[in-house]
This record gives structure tokens, C-alpha cells and sequence, in this order.
């Protein structure tokens, strides 16, 4: 049977890249973004046997509903790839941030990972096997930040941090 990966993001970008190496490798690609857009079909089109989901990593509960109707689809989910991501504040000062901004950023960054991880991790610690790969960025790591990313690299370090604390209690 083959592993199933669920890659958030996959329709453009690293995410389709990460999609359509997996779909070479053999893996039963589940592609997704944020709605059925015209790129996540052409993607789902591309990857024959592919499969394809469309929810807001932000929204919980609707997060958890799509990844679960996917489960009791295909049986389990052996990998998640956390892409999803945005970046929204480009700025030249600090007092330039754009406070919503920032808060999507962090909603869609850090919150849309947390949810989508409480969503399969119950079924991988169940079959004891599983893996969960946050996609960060170099703007992530403190001497590689810069003002004009200020908001996201904050972000991006907090996914770094929230895959070594998931690591530490979930790898044994």
C-alpha cells in the first residue's frame, strides 16, 4: 500500500515541488490550498491519482473536518508537510508594522501548522509510525533575519521552535 503524504500549500511553489517529487517517489499525493483554485487543479491534474483538498489552515475546525473526511478516505496520513505560509509586512522600520498583517501572518504560519498537526497526530501515535515536516525558512534562523521580513521571520522562527519541542515529545 502505498504512504499517503499530505502537503499543505501544494499547489504553486515549494509545495508543488515537494508534491510532484513525492508523486515520483510513489506516494499517494494529497495536494491542498486554501480553495479549489484554478493552480490546485492543474496540479491535481499533473499528479495522475492524486488527491485534493481545499481549507483554510487558519479555520480549526474546519481544518480538522477536511483532514478527517481525507483520513477516513484513505486509511491514515504516513506524512504531513506543513508549506501553507504567507508573508504580509514588507517594511523598511519597526513602525511600519501593519498589525493585521502580522496576525494573518501568525494565523496562517504558526496556527494553520498547530492545526493541521492536532489533526493527524492522534492517528500516527495510534499506529506508532507517522511523520510531520514543518517548512520554515531561512528568514527563521536570527543572523538571516532582516527588517523587511520582520513579522514573517518571527514566524518562521517559531516554526523551528515548534518542530524541536513536537521532536522532543513525540519522537520516542
Amino acid at each position: 500500500m502505498a504512504k499517503i503524504i499530505l502537503i499543505t500549500g501544494s499547489s504553486r511553489g515549494i509545495g508543488k515541488a515537494i508534491a510532484k517529487e513525492a508523486h515520483k517517489e510513489g506516494y499517494t499525493v494529497v495536494i491542498h490550498g486554501r480553495t479549489n483554485s484554478k493552480e490546485l487543479q492543474k496540479t491535481h491534474e499533473e499528479l495522475i491519482g492524486s488527491l485534493k483538498a481545499f481549507f483554510d489552515v487558519t479555520n480549526k475546525k474546519h481544518t480538522h473536518k477536511a483532514i478527517g473526511k481525507i483520513i477516513s478516505q484513505v486509511g491514515k496520513i504516513d506524512v504531513l508537510v506543513n508549506n501553507a505560509g504567507i508573508v504580509q509586512n514588507f517594511i523598511k522600520d519597526i513602525s511600519e508594522v501593519d498589525e493585521n498583517r502580522a496576525i494573518e501572518e501568525w494565523r496562517t504560519n504558526i496556527l494553520g501548522s498547530i492545526h493541521c498537526i492536532q489533526a493527524v497526530i492522534p492517528q500516527m501515535l495510534k499506529r506508532k509510525n507517522g511523520s510531520i515536516i514543518n517548512v520554515s525558512s531561512i528568514k527563521g534562523h536570527s543572523n538571516l533575519a532582516t527588517m523587511s521580513t520582520f513579522t514573517y521571520a518571527q514566524t518562521k522562527s517559531a516554526v523551528i521552535s515548534m518542530t524541536k519541542s513536537l521532536a522532543k515529545t513525540y519522537s520516542p
